[in-house]
């Protein structure tokens, strides 16, 4: 084999060259912030209470593990 036939995988596929990055400025910004679909009082609320009660639950869920095994070792110490 040539020399020029022994090319590896790495010389031959090479990355997209990207466009330098541009600075923002307050004009893009609003531009951006115009295009936002903010969710409405309704459903931000609903939301809210959606991750207020799973995450009471699975504090209420963690706390009754906790305080079953805290049980379970106190029994297990008093045996031996």
């Amino acid at each position: 084999m040539s020399k020029n036939a022994e090319v590896t995988v790495a010389e031959e596929v090479k990355p997209p060259s990207r466009p330098a990055p541009r600075k923002l400025s307050m004009e893009d910004f609003r531009v951006e912030f115009s295009r936002i679909e903010w969710p409405a009082r309704k459903e931000i609320i609903k939301s809210t209470n959606a991750v207020f009660v799973i995450m009471v639950t699975f504090m209420v869920g963690i706390g009754v593990v906790d305080f079953g095994l805290t049980k379970l070792l106190s029994i297990l110490q008093t045996l031996k």
